[in-house]
């Protein structure tokens, strides 16, 4: 079941039953049965349901499962979701889970609701003056810019807010050489905008 998680999560996926490592064919001692049981499993360990297929091959008692790779992303057994590492099956990183949560919504990760709802954007009206020509930057053109919805802002808000929870850029200027550096600066928990026209600036 683990590998039929990480075929519906990750790419489609053919799984054999009755043949051996070698590819020599043993043989199951009833197809028919193995196949019926093997589909009641998936059905009963894997959530959500994934799209699947069996085919029995009654000349050689071999049965075939395909796993076709899903849009209800992350497919679980016993609560865990797995991926195809070579030749093994293993448990997803709590990151890559992260990412297969938002795949399954159809979401990025700048798409998430901000984590914060007190928000300023001094930095970014500054620059939708300017480049778009309106007289000041309200909620309705954060929802244009898709920057919010009716609920409130999203990250990628959040990244252009004046101040916010994540990390920056280190600025490095360097002299005539690598060993020398000239100037160092560390912006954090800043909008990128601002993180941007610095790094420019220091580029002067």
């Amino acid at each position: 079941m683990k590998t039929v998680s990480a075929y519906a999560n990750f790419g489609d996926g053919t799984i054999e039953f009755g043949i051996n490592e070698d590819r020599t064919i043993q043989g199951l001692k009833d197809p028919i049965k193995f196949a019926k049981d093997i589909t009641n499993t998936i059905i009963d360990k894997v959530k959500p349901i994934p799209d699947f297929e069996i085919s029995i091959h009654e000349k050689d008692r071999t049965v075939q499962l395909l796993v076709h790779k899903g849009r209800q992303r992350p497919y679980l057994y016993d609560q865990k979701a797995y991926r195809r590492r070579k030749a093994s099956t293993v448990e997803v990183e709590d990151l890559t889970l992260q990412d297969l949560i938002l795949q399954g919504r159809n979401m990025t990760f700048d798409q998430l609701p901000a984590d914060h709802a007190q928000l300023t954007f001094h930095a970014l009206e500054q620059e939708v003056i300017e480049k778009l020509g309106v007289e000041r930057l309200d909620f309705n053109l954060l929802i244009s810019l898709g920057l919010a919805d009716k609920r409130g802002c999203n990250r990628a808000a959040e990244l252009l807010a004046d101040q916010n929870h994540y990390p920056g850029i280190n600025i490095i200027v360097f002299g005539e050489n690598t060993n020398t550096i000239r100037k160092r600066q560390t912006m954090d928990h800043v909008s990128i905008l601002m993180q941007y026209n610095q790094a420019l600036d220091n580029m002067k």
